[in-house]
């Protein structure tokens, strides 16, 4: 079966499609499919597919005992660890919120199209 995948518009004005590895997560009661997939560093990233934005720019993680930025790591490794990313997101910022901002970019890319 064939990676879903959604157009995003980088920091360099280039729009690029991107293959993605859905991450269904429930935030506050209210479900979302984010994406997990490779950034143009070929770091691991979170975005959210229907607005095409950057949830968190980077998952870390251990390699070795050692912080690595995740380049190196397999979809079953970084797997855990972006749920663990958007979890302290969540904490720091409150579900509300989250669920919020990620509504007001899905609206604002909706009356952009």
């Amino acid at each position: 079966m064939p990676k879903p995948s959604f157009t995003i518009a980088r920091k360099d004005g280039i729009v690029q499609t991107v293959l993605y590895n859905p991450l269904p997560v429930t935030i506050g009661g209210q479900s979302h499919r984010l994406a997990l997939h490779r950034g143009p560093g070929r770091d691991w990233m979170i975005s959210d597919p229907e607005s095409g934005i950057a949830v968190v720019s980077m998952v870390y993680g251990l390699l070795l005992g050692r912080p690595d930025s995740g380049k190196a790591f397999k979809l079953a490794q970084i797997r855990p660890l972006a749920l663990r990313a958007i979890d302290l997101l969540v904490a720091r910022h409150g579900a509300d919120t989250f669920n919020a901002r990620l509504a007001g970019h899905r609206t604002n890319r909706s009356t952009q199209a």
